[in-house]
Parts: structure tokens; sequence; C-alpha cells
């Protein structure tokens, strides 16, 4: 046990001694060039995912911490597990709760270019640029975010949404109150599909960029390019981007046309691209 704890407590101070190192002797950029990586999941348990914080390292590589796991049925028995991941390297530890601000304190304060807001955006030396939609009324419709890709005039030109396709349905509670789901007879709904939450785009030297999102059980980095094309094995397995047009379409074909007959026609839908591909 003592060994164990030992152990782990090594492996935490070598990560903060590389952090203050490479700060100190002014580490020399590694990237880019980035190499061939496009994309990770990183499962969470026990609790509804979300990004603790993104940093660039010195090296040009992108450091992840979050919660990945929640252990205890009450809240004062709650317990946390963390980690981080460093995007293009590929490495990744868990740390204790108590190593998470000095960690993060090191990483953040020579880089403060990576700031969330609320509506993530990016422009790319073209002059387009691609920005996170969505609504945040009482009433939004949980479908209706999604990419939306602008030429230098400003002109809309593309518009995507990042779905998740689950491998079984989430349970789910529904909005009655909004009229899309007075016909709804049940307080909840067996989500099949998720709208992935975005919360950071943020632009690489190359002219690609990073898209950090979310869902019940995951979080999901993405790297694509300014066409929102990418190379992540990732696409076509559980997540897809598909035209908005696509799901403008469905919609217009339902009967159903509460949360759970969007979800159901969507995984329909997904599940056919699937069996193409």
């Amino acid at each position: 046990m003592q060994r164990n704890v030992f152990k782990r407590g090594l492996i935490v101070v070598l990560f903060l001694l590389t952090v203050f190192i490479s700060f100190a002797s002014g580490e020399e950029k590694k990237y880019p060039p980035y190499p061939d990586v496009w994309g990770y999941e990183l499962l969470v348990y026990g609790m509804s995912p979300s990004l603790a914080q993104v940093a660039k390292m010195p090296d040009g590589d992108y450091i992840i911490t979050y919660t990945r796991e929640c252990e205890g049925k009450k809240v004062a028995e709650w317990k946390f597990k963390h980690a981080w991941v460093l995007f293009f390297t590929g490495a990744s530890k868990d740390f204790e709760k108590n190593e998470r601000g000095k960690i993060w304190k090191r990483v953040t304060d020579e880089n403060r270019d990576i700031k969330h807001t609320s509506r993530p955006n990016v422009n790319f030396s073209d002059g387009s640029s691609i920005e996170y939609k969505y609504d945040l009324g009482n009433c939004a419709n949980p479908f209706d975010r999604f990419l939306q890709k602008k030429d230098k005039s400003g002109k809309v030109i593309d518009e995507k949404m990042l779905l998740y396709l689950y491998d079984k349905p989430i349970k789910s509670d529904i909005n009655n109150m909004c009229e899309r789901n007075w016909d709804y007879k049940k307080n909840y709904y067996f989500k099949k599909v998720d709208n992935m939450n975005i919360q950071y785009l943020i632009p690489l030297e190359d002219g690609t960029f990073l898209v950090l999102s979310y869902g019940p059980k995951s979080i999901v980095v993405l790297r694509f390019d300014k066409d929102l094309k990418t190379k992540s094995d990732l696409m076509g397995k559980n997540v897809f981007l598909i035209d908005r047009n696509t799901l403008i379409n469905l919609r217009s074909k339902l009967k159903d046309s509460s949360d759970s007959g969007t979800s159901d026609a969507l995984s329909k839908y997904l599940l056919k691209l699937k069996k193409e591909d």
C-alpha cells in the first residue's frame, strides 16, 4: 500500500519537475510540425463530464486536465479521480486532487492564449472562420447546436453538427414545457444520439484546429482542418459530422417531432451511414 502511494507521488513529482524545467529552460519548441494525431475519446465514470482546463505547453503540445471518475452515492462521500493527457504526445497520468492546482497554475501562468468563451470560434489565414452556434433559451432544442463556417466576406458556406451515437440508449429528462414535447406523455426518454457540447475551438499553427466537446459519458477531442475534415478513426464509429440540413430534412418528415422522435430519427440515419460505410 505504502509502495503504491509512493509510486503515485513519484509520478506526480516527475511530471511537475518536467513542467517546471521546461518553463525554466525555455524548452525548444517541438510542435509544429504536428504528428499525425487527430483525436481521442476520454471516458468519464460516475458523473456528467465537463472539460476542466486546456493549455498550450512550451513545446507546442496541448495539455487537458479533467475529472475522469466520481465514486460515492452521497455528495459528502464523493471521491474524485483526476487525470491529464497531452494531445500530440499521447502521454496521460492520473494525479491527486491537491496536485491539480500546482500543475495548472504553472502551466497557465505563461499560457493565457486559450480562453473559454460562450461562443467558441476560430479564424483562419484566408479570412474564413468557424463558430459554434446554439440557443440557450428555456426551450432550446438539444439538437440545434452546430459549427458554422463563413468565408472571408462573412457569407455562411457550411453548417455541420457533431453527433455521438450511443451503443446503448441513455435515459434522459425531457422538457415537457416545450411545445415540441407537449404530446409526449413521459418525463424522460431514451436518448440514442447526442449533439456534443463544444467547449473549445483551438487554432493550431498549421491551419488545423482542435474541437473539445463532451456528452453524458465522455470527452471527445478532435482535430479538423479549416474545411471541417479530419483523419480521426473515431469518425463513423460513434462520432459523426453531418450537414445541419440533414436534420432539418429529417424533422420535416417526422410525425413525432419531440426530442425522443428526433433522437430516434437521427439514430436510424446514423446507423444506415455506419452500415453503408
